[in-house]
This record gives C-alpha cells, sequence and structure tokens, in this order.
C-alpha cells in the first residue's frame, strides 16, 4: 500500500494509502477522464450508496483505463514470464483486488504493510480471493512516511510453480473514517464524506500521475523491465472490502497518527477494524503466471526520485457527508468541481528483495 507526508500505498501508500500511496503522465498513460467517465455512465448521484454505476473504471469509449492494446501471452524479465497487460485488462484489476484482500485482511505483525515486517512479505493470498483457487503468493512494497529509510530489504521463499502477484507501486484508497482518505487528504475532502465510486478511483489515479519511465522502476536480476508504464492499470471499485485493525495500526503507527481516547471511531477501526467498505486503487503490478524459476533472485522496485508537475492531476470530487446526508463538494446544487492537486515530489523509494524458489 506520501504526502503529508502523502501515504504512498502498499508497495508504498496510506495505502502509500496513507500507501499510500502511490502514482500516469501523459506521455505514459493518462488517467481516464473523469468528465468523460461522468459523460459515459450518466453521472453518479452522491446522496446513494457511493457506488454510482455500475462501473467507473472504464473510459467513455468503454474501454478500460489502461496502456496497451489487445493480445495477450508473457514477457520476459531476468529469466522470469511475466503476463503480458496487453489484452490481460481484467486478470490485471482482479489480481490488485485479490493483493488488498489479503493485505488489508492480516493482523499487525503479519501484515506486509508494516516496513518492518522483513519476514512477512511474501504472504500467500488466501483461496478463496483468486480465481479457481490456483497457489498464488504476493511479493509487497509497504506504507511509508517522511522518516522510513530506505531501501527497504527483504527476504522470503516461494514454492516453485506459485502464481505470484507483486505491487510495484501504487495508490490504494478506502471509506473508513476517520483514517482514511479524508485524513491523508485533509485539503481535498472533508472528514466522513463518502466519495462515489468514480471519484474514489479519480483520487487514485491523480496520485499515480507520474511519468513512469522516469519514476518507476522494476529490476530482476539486474535485468530492467522494458515498457513498464504499460503495465499501469486502473483496479475495480469494490464495497465489500474487509479492513483488519491490524491494517489500520499500521497505517496509524507508519503515518505518526496519534491515537486520540476521546474518538471513538478512530478506536473503532483500531480495535475491529471495519467490514463491507468501499476500496479502488491505481498503479503498476506483475503477475508472474508460473512463478519464478528455482533459485535465488534479487528484485528491486518503487519509485525513483523525480518531479510529477501539476498538469493532469486533477481529482474528480464527488460524495456525500455522511453525518449531515449533504453532497459534497457542493451541498447546494449537489454538483462535483475537479481540482487540481498540484506537483509531487517523489522520494528514491525503494524495496529489496532475495527471493528462494525451492
Amino acid at each position: 500500500m506520501a504526502p503529508p507526508p502523502r501515504r504512498l500505498p502498499l508497495p508504498i501508500s496510506l495505502a502509500s494509502a496513507l500507501l499510500a500511496a502511490w502514482l500516469l503522465a501523459a506521455a505514459a498513460c493518462p488517467p481516464c477522464a473523469a468528465r468523460e467517465l461522468l459523460t459515459a455512465r450518466g453521472g453518479d448521484d452522491p446522496r446513494g450508496s457511493g457506488r454510482g454505476g455500475d462501473d467507473h473504471s472504464q473510459q467513455g469509449r468503454g474501454n478500460a483505463c489502461t496502456c496497451g492494446g489487445g493480445g495477450g501471452g508473457l514477457v520476459s524479465v531476468g529469466g522470469a514470464q511475466v503476463l503480458s497487460p496487453e489484452g490481460n485488462t481484467e486478470v490485471y484489476r482482479d489480481a490488485h483486488v485479490a493483493y488488498w484482500r489479503t493485505v488489508m485482511g492480516l493482523p499487525f505483525e503479519l501484515t506486509p504493510a508494516n516496513p518492518d515486517n522483513d519476514d512477512r512479505s511474501c504472504p500467500r493470498v488466501p483461496s478463496g480471493f483468486t480465481p479457481g483457487g490456483k497457489p498464488t503468493y504476493l511479493i509487497t512494497g509497504s506504507l511509508f512516511g517522511g522518516a522510513t529509510q530506505f531501501p527497504i530489504r527483504r527476504s522470503c521463499s516461494l514454492p516453485r510453480g506459485g502464481r505470484v502477484i507483486l505491487n510495484i507501486a501504487n495508490d490504494a484508497e478506502w471509506f473508513a473514517p476517520p483514517i482514511d482518505y479524508s485524513q491523508s487528504s485533509p485539503f481535498l475532502i472533508d472528514p466522513y464524506v463518502r466519495l462515489t465510486a468514480t471519484s474514489l478511483l479519480s483520487l487514485a489515479q491523480t496520485y499515480t500521475t507520474v511519468n513512469a519511465s522516469d519514476c518507476v522502476s522494476f529490476t530482476l536480476n539486474n535485468e530492467t523491465l522494458r515498457n513498464i508504464a504499460s503495465f499501469y492499470h486502473v483496479g475495480k471499485f469494490v464495497n465489500d472490502m474487509d479492513i483488519s485493525p491490524g491494517f489500520f495500526e499500521a497505517v496509524a503507527f507508519d503515518n505518526q497518527i496519534a491515537a486520540d481516547p476521546n474518538d471513538e471511531d478512530q478506536a473503532e477501526l483500531l480495535d475491529n477494524g471495519i467490514r463491507n467498505t468501499d476500496f479502488g486503487d491505481a498503479g503498476w503490478y506483475l503477475i508472474f503466471p508460473r512463478g519464478m524459476p528455482q533459485g535465488t533472485h534479487r528484485l528491486s522496485f518503487g519509485f525513483r526520485a523525480c518531479e510529477a508537475p501539476a498538469a493532469g492531476r486533477d481529482f474528480w470530487r464527488y460524495g456525500t457527508n455522511t453525518l449531515t446526508g449533504e453532497c459534497f463538494p457542493d451541498p447546494v446544487a449537489c454538483r462535483a468541481d475537479l481540482v487540481n492537486v498540484g506537483p509531487l515530489t517523489l522520494p528514491d523509494a525503494q524495496w529489496e528483495y532475495t527471493i528462494t524458489v525451492k
């Protein structure tokens, strides 16, 4: 699963979401245009369930918001085979959800969202979260804040032939006041606002609007992944994400959120987590459908230090204040707006792994 510091979801994330965090430039693959989304789906009603239409991760032409065209197949890097992003959009989007259901469901002492959990960084995905129940494992980054020291070095063992999902960098967003996007982005979203599906995914895309070729990196066994921008996808919006108290504890620990004994809602999240809440993300993932070859492998991934200009970093805001029932951001006219979030400075944030496949 960043400033202030924005969470760069895991890998990076509050996710980089508080993972967040983490973040596509026009030269690579522009984010889905919120105005196209609104036109295509007839708009979201912020007074409704928060979902809006049936799928708000697509552009007006009906194409999934991803780089690359149709096709399929595998891409070779470092002696392993990665699923091509071309023609496999839905496979990747499902992988986003499986990844986060796993990471968000673990207790504090096990979640790889905690950057200090070096030996818990390749968890197995529960069989119910993967199509066909094929054994699937994760290679993860973590939450990080202004005090995090990079590179973060981890190691783990994986079985031969096991499917692997790797999150290079992304931004994840969820609704769970007061430890959610309104906490990580108070300058954009009022407390207790529930964003519509379109708006939530727009926020994740806004924070992943960077030039991937300059700012995002992945190497395996000293070989760099080419055309990394093509591996960017906008994940699926779901409204049934379960988030464990341990994940909120990791978010609070990483982002230096002081527990407020008088805040009952915060205490509830830290004690019991939340079930069936809204979630969505956007970022760069890899799928190794056959895992990695037997032996020892060295990986490095994450962000390079870079500057992301303000151009194109627009957030389409629309939702409901769950305390008052009023529309956000315009309670009178009940209209959305488009806000430019400004430039972003990314640190050199790298995760280095030694993977042993037996």
